[in-house]
């Protein structure tokens, strides 16, 4: 019941700022992820706004767009890993039958950025092979702005604004009865759709499934994330790990800018990423001699370095993503192996102890994950309303 409130409060949230930005001709970018905006994101108790399994290395900012003008996007790109710019026929809350779906992407390598870190895109209806333009399809409802982090503390989110062509009225939020008949809107499609989507997750793999059908401790090849990135693959599977077992994921060097792996429970929400080591990209995992990585997905910590915490639970999801491959390339299907507990660290799995003082291991310190998250979300704050 505690989490399900929780859950609930966090769509709230992210409701009502997706209805903040839902006025086409004074569009207003707004952050859809990370800690509700009046709490501490260092706080074990901090609330998350959430919309499914959420990733803990991406920021994700919308607003709406009327197709029938033009706007222009403009900011400063920041250090993140990436910066994507995406069309969508609709946001993800504005129905319960499907999700939204790609009208254009400008990926991060395309991005115009200049040389002090500036950039300017214009959206239009009309065809240009101008790398400052991306052309919107009569139908394009609205535009996300996604950056993904690999170093939490290290990089800096982007600002980012849009604005419509010829409109020089303020972009301040219009608070009236019609806002919040669209924030509730919002709220219960959200929670329609993860709520039919979760125990079905399946659909997202193997849409012709029924619901839990993916069998355990199983892996497929990665596709192409449905309504993502053309560059962009992901992979979903479900662990089964009993007390005196490790689960083992080992994946083979993709080429990719950001990739990164995350535990969900039966639901399909993240599990608790700030406090708890439930996620691993790139910048935080150890990769073996040849290049590969393995995590090891346990209930207790089994003294490696790239382990993933199941918070407790015996079953759940776990989720891979690849982003920014090179052309052409499409990353290699995972290995996956059930072992005995203990055997990760007897064997170097899980890119070996987590850590040695004098040769001896020593406790997981989860410290400077904390403050890299805080440091992180108060900067994207900062950036969001700049």
């Amino acid at each position: 019941m505690e989490k399900g409130i929780e859950y609930a409060h966090g769509i709230a949230d992210y409701s009502i700022r997706l209805a903040a930005s839902d006025d086409t001709s004074r569009p207003h970018l707004m952050r859809t992820s990370g800690v509700v905006s009046y709490m501490d994101p260092a706080a074990p108790d901090a609330v998350f706004r959430r919309n499914g399994l959420d990733n803990p290395d991406n920021d994700y900012l919308i607003c709406s767009l009327d197709a029938d003008h033009e706007y222009v996007v403009s900011g400063v790109r920041g250090s993140t890993c990436e910066l994507n710019l995406q069309l969508l026929d609709g946001n993800y809350s504005d129905r319960v039958d499907a999700f939204a779906m790609n009208k254009g992407i400008l990926p991060s390598r395309d991005l115009p950025v200049r040389a002090d870190g500036t950039f300017e895109v214009m959206l239009t209806r009309r065809a240009s092979s101008s790398a400052d333009v991306l052309t919107m399809p009569a139908d394009t409802r609205a535009i996300i702005v996604r950056q993904s982090y690999a170093n939490w503390g290290d990089e800096a989110a982007g600002a980012v604004r849009v604005q419509r062509v010829g409109d020089t009225s303020p972009d301040d939020v219009l608070i009236d009865e019609a806002f919040w008949l669209r924030a509730t809107t919002y709220f219960e499609n959200t929670m329609s759709v993860w709520l039919q989507f979760g125990p079905g997750v399946s659909a997202l793999v193997a849409p012709a499934s029924g619901p839990k059908s993916l069998p355990y401790n199983a892996v497929r090849l990665p596709r192409r994330t449905p309504g993502g990135f053309p560059d962009q693959f992901s992979m979903s599977a479900r662990f089964l790990v009993r007390d005196n077992e490790e689960v083992v994921i080992t994946m083979q060097p993709s080429g990719a800018a950001y990739h990164a792996v995350q535990l969900g429970d039966y639901w399909f929400t993240s599990l608790p990423y700030v406090h708890k080591q439930s996620s691993l990209n790139a910048a935080q995992y150890r990769t073996s001699p040849d290049g590969s990585v393995s995590v090891v997905i346990s209930k207790t910590d089994p003294g490696v370095h790239n382990w993933l915490d199941t918070c407790g639970l015996g079953e759940g999801y776990v989720f891979l993503r690849w982003q920014g491959l090179p052309d052409g390339l499409e990353p290699p299907e995972p290995t996956i192996e059930v072992i005995s507990a203990g055997q990760s660290l007897q064997r170097g799995l899980g890119g070996g102890s987590v850590d040695t003082a004098h040769g001896v291991a020593i406790e997981r310190d989860m410290t400077s994950r904390v403050v890299a998250f805080a440091r992180r979300e108060l900067a994207a704050r900062r950036a969001d309303w700049a």
